[in-house]
């Protein structure tokens, strides 16, 4: 990896970091109640984190040359040496290096932990029952312009995943409770069907 490129990745993450900071002690300081405008703010939050390189102000290295007539007299090797941008110091590169290898660790364990999280799901998706059709859960999907597969198991807590074919978890102790209820937890996840929310 070019050192350039790796000093501006390191950058980069380090600029995320301080938004989603301020932005998060932002949020805990003015405690908005409201979860439309809790997710609008995240959303907006997540886009000034991927424009931020745009935003950047582009600079233009200006390299001094000496006058012509030195450049004509100079052997091709010292021109070259001298026009050349100056080489970074070892303590630089080793802290390069160092932060590439953090980096290159933190992508693998988030990789690894996305990949528990999915072999998860897919295990609580085969323990789940399918719900038998009702007409509770025709009404709730039709109010909220959703389709999901609907499942029961037997703890935890409601979730939604997938895109393609979205799944409804439900806990097995839903059933129990009073028709108001149940719809509005399955109202609830189907919303998140409906906004996308698993992308």
């Amino acid at each position: 990896m070019e050192s350039t490129l790796l000093v501006n990745l390191v950058a980069y993450s380090a600029q995320v970091t301080l938004v989603v900071a301020v932005g998060a002690t932002l949020a805990t300081l003015v405690r908005v109640d409201a979860a439309g405008v809790r997710y609008v703010y995240w959303r907006a939050l997540l886009a000034l984190c991927l424009v931020l390189p745009w935003l950047q102000v582009r600079r233009s290295i200006v390299v001094a040359l000496p006058p012509s007539s030195t450049i004509a007299s100079m052997p091709v090797e010292s021109i070259a040496v001298s026009s050349a941008a100056p080489s970074i110091p070892a303590a630089a590169a080793d802290w390069v290096t160092l932060a590439a290898w953090m980096l290159a660790a933190g992508v693998v364990f988030c990789i690894c932990r996305t990949a528990i999280g999915l072999w998860r799901l897919r295990r609580l998706k085969e323990a789940g029952v399918l719900a038998p059709r009702c007409e509770l859960h025709d009404d709730v999907q039709g109010l909220v312009r959703a389709r999901a597969e609907i499942r029961y198991v037997s703890g935890g807590q409601p979730v939604t995943f997938g895109f393609w074919r979205p799944v409804v978890i439900l806990p097995e102790m839903l059933r129990s409770q009073s028709p108001d209820i149940q719809r509005v937890v399955l109202c609830h996840e189907l919303f998140h069907v409906r906004r996308r929310d698993w992308i």
